[in-house]
């Protein structure tokens, strides 16, 4: 079983029952408590933001596919969390046990991972159609939510950074993935809500056409992170090798790009010719953004520093991906203590040899 399996595996098994879960605990929790105020919520996704960033960013990591395995649990808590925050913020709007479903919360969860509803519902202008889903389609949806999820967390914490940039960058990724779901929560429950059913035909159709679409965005996107990267080669007069290379293993590691794709990306790498990169794929997928952002990071210091062009860089590209530019700012110092660490720990052993 490869590692990518292994992890999709376990974070299936754990959202089994997670949705279903968190609406009989808070429908016991409101059953004794007031609902949040609508003014209020804005301050809840913040606070839930935060207290899922700091709990995740506290994790031990261990570098590689280990560590990421390892990690799943906190995943799981981190999704439950998330999963109570929609439920607060739908009774924050009043909404009641017909729309504060499994379909919903799902659903909405299911947005932050790149597709608005994920067939279970459909926002048409200030209303919104909940799907009464069978339990067919709810299990090829939680499925399909398991292997987003596990996308997500390879491409968001995967090894390639992992001993570099460590917990803060887990923690700044789940406090954004925290926000954008609560604020997709947020537009959703803001609007009318109309129940119906799926229609049986439809069953077997849509999660497979979701599949193929998926795999079309992650292509344009794949493609754009790299031409971004190269572009970032153009903050130094001189671009190292070492920079070269480690966007070639980019593009060779990559199974998204046809071969015709592939060497255009090389050819602008070769020459280091400027990109011009097409950043609103990256709307509305604030994981792949951050993702982007690390990656950059790990090209940054890729030859062991990160220069003053660079970390500029950085910031401007975080800005058009909607990342707080202090969010980048602290992933940058991160990686700098590291690198100070690594040299300190070299020289102390140089020293006693």
């Amino acid at each position: 079983m490869s590692d990518q399996n292994a992890i999709q595996g376990k974070i299936t098994e754990g959202i089994q029952g997670l949705f279903t879960g968190v609406i009989s605990e808070r429908k016991q929790y409101y059953s004794s408590n007031s609902a949040p105020a609508q003014r209020d919520v804005d301050g809840l996704i913040s606070s839930y933001a935060n207290e899922i960033g700091a709990a995740t960013a506290a994790v031990n990591l261990i570098p590689g596919p280990a560590g990421m395995i390892a990690t799943v649990p906190e995943v799981i808590a981190m999704i439950r969390k998330q999963v109570r925050m929609i439920y607060d913020i739908g009774k924050a709007y009043g909404k009641d046990d017909t729309v504060l479903t499994q379909e919903m919360l799902l659903g909405i969860a299911f947005s932050a991972t790149g597709t608005l509803g994920a067939g279970l519902f459909v926002v048409q202008g200030t209303k919104v159609f909940l799907k009464r889903a069978t339990l067919k389609v709810i299990q090829k949806v939680l499925a399909q939510f398991g292997t987003r999820v596990t996308q997500k967390v390879i491409s968001s914490m995967g090894a390639k950074w992992i001993p570099l940039i460590g917990a803060g960058a887990m923690g700044l990724w789940s406090r954004s993935s925290t926000k954008s779901i609560g604020m997709i929560a947020k537009d959703v429950f803001s609007k009318e809500i109309i129940v119906e059913d799926i229609e049986e035909k439809r069953e077997t159709s849509f999660v497979a056409t979701e599949v193929k679409t998926t795999a079309s965005s992650i292509d344009a996107i794949e493609y754009e992170k790299i031409k971004a990267l190269i572009s970032m080669l153009h903050t130094s007069k001189k671009s190292s090798e070492k920079k070269k290379d480690f966007i070639e293993k980019l593009i060779d590691s990559n199974k998204y790009f046809d071969s015709e794709e592939a060497h255009a990306l090389r050819q602008l790498n070769f020459k280091g010719e400027k990109a011009d990169v097409n950043y609103a794929v990256f709307d509305n997928n604030p994981e792949a953004s951050l993702a982007l952002l690390m990656d950059m990071v790990m090209l940054a210091v890729s030859d062991g520093k990160i220069s003053s062009a660079e970390s500029i860089f950085i910031k401007t590209v975080a800005k058009k991906l909607n990342i707080d530019p202090k969010d980048a700012e602290e992933l940058i110092n991160d990686a700098r203590e590291t690198i100070e660490g690594q040299n300190q720990n070299k020289s102390l052993e140089n020293s006693s040899n």
